[in-house]
């Protein structure tokens, strides 16, 4: 009868033992999906920040070719004034 009851403690103790075991696996299963959902999230939002960084870029290299158009047509009619001013003063000057 003795030897039953070892036997039945040796077998509930192993019951446990597969019990926490299995409790630990699926503890380390949730952990992991966890951290690769969570990796998956900051990687969707990296992309998406990347990629509002990318079209805020072209954004702002378009306005800059705008600005350096705008600057080339104002320097060249201040050239063009500037030129045309100086013809004017030759003028006078060689005519007096």
């Amino acid at each position: 009868m003795a030897r039953l009851s070892a036997e039945e403690r040796k077998r509930q103790s192993q019951a446990r033992r597969e019990a926490n075991e299995k409790e630990r696996r699926e503890y380390w299963e949730i952990l992991i999906q966890g951290t690769r959902d969570g990796h998956e999230k900051t990687r969707l939002l990296f992309d998406q920040r990347q990629e509002n960084l990318y079209r805020r870029l072209e954004e702002l290299e378009l306005n800059l070719r705008d600005e350096i158009r705008e600057h080339g047509r104002t320097t060249r009619i201040w050239l063009a004034s500037l030129s045309v001013s100086v013809v004017v003063l030759i003028l006078v000057v060689l005519w007096f």
